[in-house]
């Protein structure tokens, strides 16, 4: 759904942007596993409180890559292996339409 936004708002798919991806987690511990996880995978990962919600604190992870389906995939893969592994939940992404 991001990527048909993208398209729509006239993003060049070709070209590598920030990425950006939330989780959300019930523990700082949690929290914590999981942005060394995301780190270890070549992304910037930081654990900090939440803002609101159910879910005290979350992490915010990012990446610079080409934006299509088979690196969302990849990279939601492991945003979601993080989150399991943490006691958490992913929550989705986000992306600017111009690099």
């Amino acid at each position: 759904m991001v990527i048909a936004q993208l398209r729509k708002a006239g993003a060049d798919l070709r070209l590598p942007r920030d990425t950006i991806h939330y989780l959300y987690f019930p523990t700082q511990e949690g929290a914590n596993v999981a942005a060394g996880m995301l780190r270890a995978e070549g992304l910037t990962a930081e654990a900090k409180p939440a803002a609101a919600g159910e879910l005290p604190w979350v992490v915010i992870a990012n990446h610079d890559y080409v934006v299509n389906d088979e690196t969302i995939r990849a990279i939601r893969a492991v945003a979601e292996d993080a989150a399991r592994v943490g006691g958490g939940e992913y929550d989705g992404w986000e992306a600017a339409a111009v690099p």
